[in-house]
């Protein structure tokens, strides 16, 4: 199965992931239709100093952290454009996502689908 959204193909759909406050998601994929695989660390910060973002970085050994800050409302919350996370290898293209989330008392409520934008190399 294939499935894209203009010329992105989705590599990967989590859907309702829950995380507990203070708890890291750690997602270990391996996406066969472009022969990669990738350690995403989700986390969930909360500082009244910075607006609602999502921070991405490289963690050393092939990972990345991604860094929702201020992702604590009750209402839902998005990356409503598909947003660059890093350079996939051998010139596939670039990483990207979109998330939308929420907050229930201390547990965070994540959607998160990964892109491969070939356009984007």
């Amino acid at each position: 199965m294939s499935i894209s959204i203009g010329n992105r193909t989705v590599l990967e759909c989590y859907s309702q992931l829950i995380i507990p406050k203070g708890e890291t998601l750690t997602i270990s994929a391996e996406w066969s239709s472009i022969a990669t695989r990738v350690t995403i660390l989700v986390q969930f910060v909360d500082n009244p100093a910075e607006g609602q973002v999502v921070k991405t970085e490289p963690d050393g050994d092939g990972r990345i952290r991604m860094t929702f800050v201020n992702w604590n409302s009750g209402l839902s919350m998005a990356v409503p454009v598909p947003t660059r996370v890093g350079t996939l290898p051998r010139d596939l293209g670039q990483l990207e996502f979109l998330a939308v989330g929420y907050q229930v008392g201390d547990l965070h409520v994540l959607s998160l689908q990964m892109l491969r934008n070939p356009v984007a190399a």
